[in-house]
């Protein structure tokens, strides 16, 4: 067996606030860090021989904290990156019904055509799963990696990297922040074993 753990980064202060991040590169706030050091001994009791995360600083801080536990480096890749907002960075979603009517409906998907400079969910989802079939390509049987991202480059890649229709991903909650999900390769065939798994306490 093989395992993949996705890992969500921790919270900031637009996260509390509702605002999307995208490719922002804003930095944990006190309940992340705490977050983060209280998930760290739970991944670390799966041995992950590598950890890799987003470069953007709310994910790259998580991962570090993770690592220096598990004495593991941290590799930085660009594709793990949250799905770019284009320019609805930074605005809650009452500011972007205002400027960008329709982007948020309520029965389907969000319309990320309607705001400048926004990235589709199917660039999203193809970079996802490309980074995470790469990350798991890397294991020797028996072993685990640990990827950290965001919050809907993580139900994106995890559709993509099991072969899931999208009206199945949009059905899907997203990982609160520092929750998990366990992806499993066993007889060459992949499968979910967990999916928002948070640290208790």
């Amino acid at each position: 067996m093989r395992r993949l753990v996705l890992l969500r980064h921790g919270e900031t202060d637009w996260n509390a606030a509702g605002r999307l991040q995208g490719h922002a590169d804003v930095a944990l706030n006190e309940a992340g860090l705490a977050q983060a050091i209280a998930v760290a001994p739970h991944l670390a009791k799966y041995q992950p021989v590598a950890i890799w995360t987003s470069d953007l600083a709310r994910a790259a801080r998580t991962a570090e904290i993770i690592a220096d536990m598990c004495d593991v480096e941290v590799r930085r890749d660009v594709r793990l990156r949250e799905i770019s907002v284009g320019a609805a960075e930074g605005l809650t979603w009452a500011e972007i019904e205002e400027s960008y009517p329709g982007y948020r409906v309520a029965d389907g998907p969000r319309d990320h055509t309607r705001v400048p400079g926004a990235e589709s969910v199917a660039a999203l989802a193809a970079r996802m799963t490309e980074v995470l079939v790469e990350a798991l390509g890397q294991l020797d049987a028996g072993e685990t990696v640990l990827v950290v991202s965001h919050g809907g480059a993580a139900v994106a890649g995890l559709a993509g990297l099991l072969g899931w229709p999208a009206e199945a991903a949009r059905s899907i909650q997203g990982l609160a922040n520092c929750g998990w999900a366990i992806v499993e390769e066993v007889d060459g065939r992949l499968r979910l074993g967990a999916y928002n798994r948070v640290a208790e306490g």
